[in-house]
């Protein structure tokens, strides 16, 4: 394409020598759909399904033992320390028991679906199934949930379908009131940091992701000094 300075079926058939018959079809224009608004019911579910992989993963039942087994593994391979993994409520989707386990709880499995937690079809199949977790927190409430492949899964980091924020310690209100920021790639990396002490002097956040949004950019125009550590 570059070399004869074709488009893509020209240049197919520059290479094949061959003649590509007419495809011309309408090109589909996609409406932008609106960012969901989040209300008491979906945080509910998010809430609700931390706890429950958060038990997956530190008290697991016999049948889950071995999956369980490969997660802990992999956080011990990471370095990532048991009280780490109760101070951040780190878990693990097993799978197959979030749309009973919100029955349970009186909640509406239909929110689970919205921010795709649960994927549609009626089987129950779980978005986050066999990856470690790791749910971001605002004010004491799940606000997000983030998924880490324990093997060669890809990708490797798996989130939800709706607005993404920056994780952070968001237990203590003290978290963003450093004058100094370290701002690393993943949830990994900020626990890391975490375990060796430098939240009592730096505000540590993991961007989750591979760009900043205009709420991100906001956050960060409250520190002195912000160090880049990707």
């Amino acid at each position: 394409m570059q070399i004869a300075h074709a488009e893509f079926k020209r240049a197919i058939e520059i290479l094949s020598g061959a003649t590509l018959p007419s495809t011309k079809r309408p090109i589909p224009t996609l409406k932008p759909q609106a960012e969901l608004e989040l209300d008491d019911g979906h945080f509910a579910v998010m809430q609700a399904a931390a706890e429950l992989y958060h038990t997956a993963l530190v008290n697991p039942a016999p049948g889950q033992a071995p999956v369980a087994a490969d997660a802990q593994a992999f956080l011990r391979t990471r370095g990532i320390a048991d009280f780490t993994i109760h101070h951040w409520r780190i878990g693990y989707a097993a799978g197959g028991q979030l749309a009973r386990y919100l029955i349970h709880r009186g909640l509406d499995v239909r929110k689970a679906v919205e921010i795709g937690l649960i994927q549609p079809g009626g089987r129950g199949r779980e978005h986050l199934h066999g990856r470690v977790t790791f749910p971001l927190t605002r004010e004491e409430q799940t606000a997000f949930l983030v998924g880490r492949a324990v093997g060669d899964a890809h990708p490797k980091y798996l989130g939800l379908p709706i607005s993404k924020p920056l994780y952070y310690d968001g237990t203590l209100p003290q978290t963003l009131e450093r004058n100094k920021a370290i701002v690393v790639e993943g949830p990994l990396d900020v626990l890391t940091l975490w375990q060796w002490g430098y939240q009592h002097d730096y505000s540590l956040i993991g961007l989750v992701g591979t760009y900043l949004k205009a709420d991100a950019l906001d956050l960060f125009e409250r520190f002195g000094h912000i160090f880049l550590a990707l």
